[in-house]
């Protein structure tokens, strides 16, 4: 649309390779949720192939609408511009914290330097889907969050709902995520 910029990078060989190989390589610790009732979908990894992104995002629709038949209070919400604002070092240090190779995390660290012409903002690139397996896992936080008190979540790349007992406990929750 006119307000938002969703853009595609078409990465040179070597550096669509390198992504490629880096998210295979690292293909374990893109982990499915620890929670029944605190859900994210799509782009991960189950037995050593990639998760059909379609089909995940029918079952994140089918969840919010069985949870929205049943629960009390719900908020939905796109985390706005959210690939736009990615910070190099944040997604480096999010490697890091996952335990990749420490020249993983160097190299995948020159990847955002060098995609993105040295700036530190918007350096991932955008539509392939290494890089939205990147994005989704970097928001992981969401709903491993201890301080939501919402009875679910459910979350599909930047797109989350919050069901709750209360429209002021979901509104408290989405307020806690936007910090």
């Amino acid at each position: 649309d006119p307000i938002h910029l969703r853009r595609t990078v078409k990465l040179d060989p070597v550096a669509e390779y390198f992504i490629y190989d880096l998210v295979y390589k690292n293909r374990q610790r893109f982990r499915k949720p620890h929670s029944e009732k605190r859900v994210h979908y799509g782009y991960r990894f189950e037995n050593g192939v990639p998760m059909s992104a379609s089909k995940d995002y029918k079952d994140f629709k089918d969840a919010i609408w069985i949870d929205g038949l049943f629960g009390a209070a719900f908020i939905g919400f796109d985390i706005s511009n959210y690939f736009n604002a990615l910070y190099h070092h944040d997604l480096e240090a999010w490697l890091a914290a996952l335990d990749a190779s420490n020249e993983d995390v160097q190299m995948f660290s020159k990847f955002l330097r060098e995609t993105n012409a040295g700036r530190s903002i918007d350096c991932l690139p955008h539509g392939l889907y290494p890089t939205k397996m990147i994005g989704n896992d970097f928001l992981r936080f969401v709903e491993e969050s201890t301080f939501l008190k919402a009875t679910s979540v459910h979350r599909f790349m930047d797109d989350v709902y919050i069901f709750g007992n209360s429209a002021s406990e979901v509104n408290a929750d989405f307020n806690r995520i936007q910090r």
